[in-house]
């Protein structure tokens, strides 16, 4: 089987079909969703336990009832 390279339609990015086969169909790529990203990432952590809290900020953590709590992190960190 070989494997085929998808090729840029456009110089400037865009999440959607900017990329096709040689063959000239378009290559679906990831696109972000804002419904989904804020499922995933607005959430809180506790500093000692790393318990999970959605929604808002809450006073303490359900679990241990330590008060430092940080945000998700948004970017992802090369390994």
């Amino acid at each position: 089987m070989l494997w085929l390279k998808a090729r840029p339609i456009s110089d400037g990015f865009r999440v959607g079909s900017d990329y096709e086969w040689p063959a000239g169909r378009p290559v679906c790529m990831a696109q972000r969703h804002p419904e989904a990203e804020a499922r995933l990432l607005k959430k809180w952590i506790c500093m000692r336990c790393s318990a999970t809290h959605r929604g808002r900020k809450p006073r303490s953590c359900r679990k241990c009832g330590y008060t430092g709590l940080r945000i998700k992190a948004a970017e992802r960190r090369k390994t």
